[in-house]
C-alpha cells in the first residue's frame, strides 16, 4: 500500500512564513500556513487513502493541526534534532511502501506529482525527488523503507546543492533516482509575487496573498 507523509509546521502567528510578515503580518502568515497545511493534507489523503500521515512541529500543536487537517489523516509530533532525524523517526511510524514525502510550501502540489513519482518508482527507481527553484525540495518518494534508502531522502539542512548531494548518495548506493519537474515554493516575497501573478493559483491562496485583488 502506498503511504503519504507530510512534514509541516503548525500555523502559529510569529512562527511561520516570517519573510512574508512585512506584507501579510503574523496573523496573515499563520492563515496562509493553515491553508497550505490543509491543502497538503488533502493531497496526502488523495494520494494514499487510508495511509496518510502528517508530522507536525512543534509537538504541542498536534491537536490543533489534526482539527485543521480533517479526517482520514493521522497527525503525530515530529521528533529528532534535525530534518534528517525527524524524517527517519516519522518513517518508522509509517506502514506502507512506497512512500511519498512532501512539505507544505508548494502551492501547486497535486495529484499529477504523486502519479509521476509513483510511475518512476514503478519503472525501477529507488527514489524520486521534485526540487524547488531555490534548490530545496517539495516532494520525495522512496520505493521502500530500507535504512539505506532513507539516506536518499533529501534533507533541507544539507546545504545549497541538495540535489547534487542526493545524486552522489545514490551513486554510492548504486541506486536509481528519478527527478520530477521543478516547482516554486512559497517562502519569500519574490515567491509571493510570482504566485500572485500565476493565473493557476488557487483562489483560496490568492485571497490570502492579495486580499485587495492586486
Amino acid at each position: 500500500m502506498t503511504a503519504a507523509l507530510v512534514l509541516a509546521r503548525a500555523p502559529r502567528p510569529g512562527g511561520v512564513k516570517r519573510a512574508l510578515e512585512p506584507a501579510l503580518g503574523p496573523d496573515g502568515c499563520a492563515a496562509l500556513q493553515a491553508a497550505l497545511v490543509r491543502r497538503a493534507a488533502d493531497w496526502a489523503r488523495a494520494a494514499a487513502p487510508g495511509a496518510a500521515w502528517l508530522a507536525v512541529d512543534p509537538p504541542g500543536a498536534v491537536a490543533d493541526v489534526a482539527a485543521l487537517a480533517g479526517p482520514g489523516i493521522e497527525v503525530f509530533p515530529q521528533s529528532g534534532g534535525g530534518v534528517a532525524e525527524r524524517l527517519a523517526a516519522a518513517l518508522v511510524r509509517i506502514d506502507g511502501a512506497p512512500v511519498l514525502i512532501a512539505g507544505s510550501d508548494c502551492p501547486r502540489l497535486g495529484p499529477a506529482h504523486a502519479a509521476a513519482a509513483l510511475s518512476d518508482l514503478a519503472a525501477g527507481c529507488d527514489a524520486v525527488v521534485g526540487t524547488t527553484l531555490d534548490g530545496d525540495w517539495y516532494l520525495a518518494a522512496l520505493a521502500d523503507g530500507r535504512p539505506e534508502l532513507l539516506a536518499l531522502a533529501p534533507a533541507r539542512s544539507a546545504g545549497a546543492d541538495r540535489v547534487g548531494g542526493l545524486l552522489a548518495k545514490a551513486h554510492a548506493l548504486g541506486a536509481e533516482v528519478g527527478v520530477l519537474r521543478h516547482e516554486r515554493a512559497l517562502r519569500t516575497p519574490d515567491d509571493m509575487a510570482a504566485h500572485v501573478a500565476d493565473p493557476l493559483l488557487a483562489a483560496e491562496l490568492r485571497a490570502l496573498l492579495a486580499p485587495s485583488g492586486a
